[in-house]
């Protein structure tokens, strides 16, 4: 059920239909999520910079967004939201693999100096919030509360 729930999610999209000449066969070695992550991330900031020089040509300023994830967020949790991290890091569940291609995503994404990209990174917007923000198995769906702490983020930005 998780890989079904987290196969719907946008991102899950995006990075499988990058990655998709990554699938392993038997002639292949595995391809480790991690590996995937690192490899999301290279496109996700190629498509930034890709989308910056568009801007610079043509007269627009560009911005890519980071989104907050309940992974790598530094709000106090909740219960409801350290039960979807536990779902999500359980070595024994589908889940892990999609957690840590995630995870090293994020990473590599936050260790990009930002004054070199029109990159957003929103990951800390939800620091201060309390209460539930993050909801869905996925970790990466918010309420109300979360888009709108989301939204004056990118406002503020522009």
């Amino acid at each position: 059920m998780w890989k079904m729930v987290l196969e719907s999610t946008e991102t899950w999209g995006v990075i499988s239909s990058v990655l998709s000449g990554g699938a392993s066969d038997s002639a292949t070695e595995p391809v480790s999520p991690e590996s995937q992550g690192a490899a999301a991330a290279a496109v996700f900031l190629a498509n930034s910079r890709m989308s910056e020089n568009l801007g610079r040509l043509y007269g627009f300023n560009c911005r890519f967004c980071w989104l907050p994830g309940v992974l790598r967020s530094g709000k106090a949790l909740v219960p409801s939201e350290q039960a979807i991290v536990d779902g999500m890091t359980d070595p024994g569940r589908e889940a892990a693999e999609f957690a840590a291609l995630l995870c090293t995503c994020s990473d590599v994404i936050e260790e990009v100096d930002l004054r070199d990209i029109c990159l957003v990174s929103l990951v800390s917007v939800m620091d201060s919030l309390q209460g539930v923000i993050f909801v869905g198995p996925s970790g990466t769906e918010m309420t109300a509360d979360g888009n709108q702490a989301v939204a004056r983020a990118i406002l503020a930005s522009l």
